[in-house]
């Protein structure tokens, strides 16, 4: 079942031609090759396929942290693919929200700072209503009463429940996951899951990479990626 706002059928993320090559040793290797794929607002996608079959290009291109060698990368009908690197990386902390394997905050920070942090960066909330939105996203995921605690005092599954606060700091239409679940056990990984279905409900679009086997129970459409192509689209019915 596709979960859907208001806005549903829109058509947030368009992928045209999409093609990515790497030079090595002297000559080119292509990870993609002429992806083309359209993911609607509110859509919960996963991205699978085995090691090497370029899932995280994939994903890399679409969050701008690396750039295409052909095609065009369409998000909320504009075109990224020739943005300058600072203009990308503002429109990125603005439009896109990172969820990473590994957690990546900041070890100094306390949870409520590290997600000040990219509000501070874009400017897109004013400066008297930062920590106050921190504590409401902080409250969304659970945390609230851990918000001046160091992400070292906190569990695996608390850590990512931070990254996803962080990730929706700036309210963003789009997150974008990196086997969010990777290192958390069964309970964690579910309560994750339940979380990107609550935002999707509220129009988020999620796109995750996973090798999670159940991940069927959790979005709406599974592509599969094989040698740099997709083979196959498949929605998952209820």
């Amino acid at each position: 079942m596709l979960y859907n706002n208001s806005s549903a059928g829109s058509t947030l993320v368009s992928l045209r031609n999409l093609s990515k090559s790497y030079d090595s040793a002297g000559s080119s290797v292509e990870v993609l090759r002429n992806i083309n794929l359209d993911i609607s607002q509110g859509e919960r996608v996963a991205i699978v396929g085995k090691s090497g079959s370029g899932k995280t290009t994939l994903i890399n291109l679409i969050t701008g942290i690396d750039a295409s060698t052909s095609g065009d990368i369409i998000i909320q009908g504009k075109s990224i693919i020739n943005l300058s690197q600072n203009a990308l990386a503002q429109w990125r902390g603005k439009n896109i929200g990172i969820v990473f394997q590994f957690f990546q905050l900041i070890p100094t920070l306390n949870i409520q700072e590290n997600i000040v942090l990219p509000m501070d960066f874009c400017n897109q909330f004013s400066p008297g209503k930062r920590t106050a939105r921190a504590m409401e996203l902080l409250d969304r995921v659970g945390l609230a009463e851990h918000a001046f605690k160091l992400p070292a005092a906190l569990s695996g599954g608390q850590q990512q429940r931070v990254a996803i606060a962080r990730a929706m700091a700036n309210d963003p239409p789009l997150l974008v996951a990196d086997e969010p679940t990777g290192n958390l056990d069964s309970i964690n990984a579910d309560q994750i899951m339940q979380l990107f279905t609550q935002l999707a409900r509220e129009g988020k679009t999620i796109i995750t990479v996973s090798h999670e086997r159940d991940i069927s129970q959790h979005v709406d459409r599974i592509i599969t990626l094989k040698d740099g192509e997709i083979v196959t689209s498949e929605w998952v019915t209820a």
